[in-house]
């Protein structure tokens, strides 16, 4: 006679115990397991009507009655990313057959920055605060309903934050200070965001403690700041303000709202900051080009790349010109001239072969645009100087459609 192993049996006995956990008018579903997804809820309201609201739950049991494996294991940082790429939600539920109690947590409030080099697996930690109760329930419904309407492109500026000191004290002012200073300061960014102490239906969080600062709208959109402590203490609101700001700029980009991310940026002049935040201004860029704020982007990619040794910036900003090209945009067309002539000053003297490849970027332009005997100049003195257009198919066949 076969015999069923334990696990198995505390698995089958999760989503059983899962499903007496949720609300009678929550509806779960088993799902087929080869997708990694063992169930799914479908809420419901008192009425009994469907809200459309869904998520897809990951069950990992256990029977140890040892809290630290109770409230931990490991899970592939594969599988981790997969479940913050869906469109439905993810929760993970750590369900203990020794307490008989479910601890949960969303799948994208996991920080995989905090995962070991090379690391294929990080752990997930669970604690009293994840304890699947009534209170927690409210807290998924709350959460999916606001995580459908900052899909369906509600949010609208100034946006209110609600901001969390999860220490006592950040570069050594005392937390009750600091949020005093905040509140302060806030005026200046009143364009932009609005402090509130709860939970509004499209409010973003920001949590703060000694060394990072993250911020953004639920687990979806955002980005965290790993550098609190090294701020300096007589600017630390404003200086937090800029950057809690330029988070939601990114965050707003993430979400596909690129003209509200972009109004952040320019409204509070806040380029002068982001110039000194390169990983954000990368991530930020293809849709600070995407708003009506397109001449003053690339005026900053600009500037950074006069500023700095590297041209990362520059080769991004090309790669996204070339999708825009050849609008019929005149002011348009006006910037993106002005920019591509600008590299090619940039490196005249100091990098031949880069200063070749600035002039077959313009050259390309002029192409776009029925310039051709001006594209042609610029292919040639391109080849000149940057060798390997010699050996480039595409480029003799560009240079023989001129």
């Amino acid at each position: 006679m076969t015999n069923r192993i334990k696990q198995h049996q505390i698995e089958d006995l999760s989503r059983y115990k899962f499903a007496l956990s949720i609300p009678q008018k929550w509806v779960f579903r088993d799902k087929d397991k080869d997708y990694g997804i063992d169930g799914e809820v479908e809420i419901f309201n008192a009425e009994g009507k469907a809200t459309g609201l869904v998520f897809w739950v990951q069950l990992k049991a256990t029977s140890s009655e040892q809290t630290r494996t109770i409230r931990g294991f490991d899970l592939s940082l594969e599988t981790i990313k997969y479940y913050k790429k869906l469109e439905i939600p993810v929760l993970i539920a750590r369900y203990s057959e020794h307490e008989d109690t479910f601890y949960v947590k969303w799948a994208g409030e996991i920080d995989t920055f905090y995962a070991k080099d090379d690391a294929k697996t990080m752990r997930v930690i669970f604690s009293e605060t994840d304890i699947l109760d009534e209170k927690k329930l409210g807290d998924l419904n709350k959460y999916l309903t606001k995580l459908r309407a900052i899909k369906l492109g509600f949010i609208k500026l100034p946006i209110d934050i609600k901001v969390s000191l999860k220490s006592k004290s950040i570069c050594g002012v005392a937390s009750s200070v600091l949020i005093s200073r905040i509140r302060s300061e806030i005026n200046k960014f009143n364009k932009v965001v609005r402090l509130v102490s709860n939970d509004s239906s499209l409010s973003a969080e920001v949590f703060i403690d000694e060394s990072t600062m993250k911020v953004g709208f639920l687990d979806i959109a955002g980005c965290t700041f790993h550098s609190v402590d090294l701020m300096e203490a007589s600017t630390l609101a404003e200086d937090l303000l800029q950057d809690i700001s330029l988070a939601l700029s990114l965050s707003l980009s993430q979400l596909g709202y690129s003209d509200l991310a972009a109004r952040i940026v320019f409204s509070h002049d806040l380029q002068h900051r982001l110039k000194s935040k390169q990983e954000i201004f990368e991530d930020l860029l293809p849709s600070l080009l995407k708003s009506q704020y397109f001449k003053e982007s690339l005026e900053i990619v600009s500037d950074f790349c006069d500023e700095a040794d590297n041209n990362f910036l520059e080769m991004i900003t090309n790669a996204t010109l070339l999708f825009i090209r050849s609008t019929s945009d005149e002011e348009k067309q006006e910037a993106i001239e002005a920019f591509l002539k600008k590299n090619i000053e940039r490196y005249r003297e100091k990098s031949p072969n880069l200063y070749g490849i600035s002039q077959y970027n313009l050259g390309n332009f002029f192409r776009s645009t029925g310039r051709f005997r001006q594209a042609a100049r610029c292919m040639l003195i391109a080849r000149r100087y940057e060798s390997k257009y010699y050996h480039q198919e595409y480029f003799y066949r560009e240079l023989g459609r001129l």
